[in-house]
């Protein structure tokens, strides 16, 4: 639990309920609390930490946070071309927390609570192993050849 202001857990009425009206708790390191009382300070939200341009109590739309990822991937060398190429889009950070999660050994289960999915097989969809995170598998074909070439 971090020390930050708390908030109502509801915003104004016309705002989209969650998802199956779900809500979640998701643990922060303490740079990201650091970052957010930042924030929190420096913008005044009233029941929005991160509102948009209508008013403190209106959330940022689609298209300002679009706008805004495709600007910090031009300033990091990923041209408008490549982000096409590769598909990148804000809903690709769900795909890439999950699979970094998983990556790091993260059980599916905290994974789906953090991520909000509610079944293995959507937190599957999700995830994208690359050929490093299989070393373990290597390790275990290693140890059988092994295993065998020495009995």
């Amino acid at each position: 639990h971090r020390d930050l202001p708390s908030f109502p857990t509801r915003g104004p009425s016309d705002l989209k309920e969650p998802k199956y009206g779900s809500v979640r708790d998701v643990p922060i390191s303490n740079r990201v609390a650091e970052a957010m009382s930042c924030v929190i300070r420096d913008r005044e939200p009233e029941s929005i930490v991160f509102y948009g341009e209508a008013g403190k109590d209106r959330p940022l739309t689609k298209s300002c946070i679009e706008k805004n990822l495709y600007r910090a991937l031009a300033a990091i060398g990923i041209s408008e071309v490549e982000r096409r190429q590769r598909g990148i889009v804000f809903h690709s950070h769900r795909h890439f927390l999950s699979t970094l999660l998983r990556s790091h050994g993260v059980p599916g289960s905290k994974v789906r609570q953090i991520t909000g999915h509610r079944s293995a097989q959507m937190l599957d969809w999700y995830t994208h192993y690359r050929a490093e995170d299989f070393q373990e598998v290597v390790a275990v074909q290693d140890e059988l050849l092994l295993g065998e070439a020495t009995s």
